[in-house]
């Protein structure tokens, strides 16, 4: 048997696969697929957009600004370094770090592809409300 060494981060994303795929697990927190998804979307905006801010979760998937800050918090707690606070602005933005890179998504392809398809279903919802 070959000794296989994985990094915290690494070991986190294989239990965070197992906790999309299986139900929620007892983790260090608890994450459901529903929220897991949220945190793609928000690895997704960092990547791509540079930025968010806590209403656009809320606005988004219509939660508590609670609930949104423990969204941003879980995605820190998994995926550390990738944005910073901006408090600089009337409402404070999470800015992508000069380190951000691909946590959940294993390229950035795959996080555009995952934005070309979260819009298709957004498009479809609107267009056809009875969906």
């Amino acid at each position: 048997m070959s000794n296989i060494k994985l990094s915290i981060r690494q070991l986190y994303k294989i239990l965070m696969l197992c906790n999309f795929l299986f139900g929620s697990y007892n983790l260090k927190m608890n994450i459901s697929k529903t929220d897991l998804e949220r945190m793609y979307y928000i690895e997704a905006l960092l990547l791509l957009v540079g930025d968010f801010g806590r209403p656009t979760l809320v606005e988004r998937y219509g939660i508590s600004r609670e609930k949104a800050t423990k969204l941003i918090k879980a995605y820190e707690e998994c995926c550390p370094g990738q944005m910073i606070l901006d408090k600089k602005p009337v409402k404070p933005l999470y800015v992508k770090s000069e380190t951000c890179k691909p946590c959940l998504f294993e390229s950035l392809d795959e996080a555009k592809k995952y934005i070309k398809a979260d819009r298709v279903i957004v498009d479809v919802a609107h267009n056809n409300p009875d969906v």
